[in-house]
């Protein structure tokens, strides 16, 4: 009985830790048209690919109100990342 008992209880252990693994921290990137940073709030992208080109799954990119094209001044965007939201009208 207390074979088993240790067996579950690492088993649980191992599930726990794997489940919590799935989680990721989000980040916020950031896009407005004029000059360009790094992406933060304070230093926001200035066109919308170099955004989709840094984020991960389940990062939010902030989009300030402007025209934007894709990267080489195309009209297409390929988003590739599970779980990314795009939130538009920050300013």
């Amino acid at each position: 009985m207390a074979s088993y008992q240790k067996h579950y209880g690492l088993f649980c252990l191992v599930w726990v830790f794997l489940w919590l693994s799935t989680f990721s921290f989000s980040a916020d990137l950031y896009v407005r048209p004029g000059p360009s940073g790094d992406g933060t709030k304070a230093s926001p992208y200035n066109v919308l690919w170099k955004a989709m080109d840094k984020a991960l799954r389940g990062d939010v990119i902030h989009v300030a109100r402007g025209t934007y094209s894709g990267k080489g001044g195309s009209g297409a965007f390929i988003v590739r990342i599970p779980h990314l939201t795009m939130v538009g009208g920050y300013t």
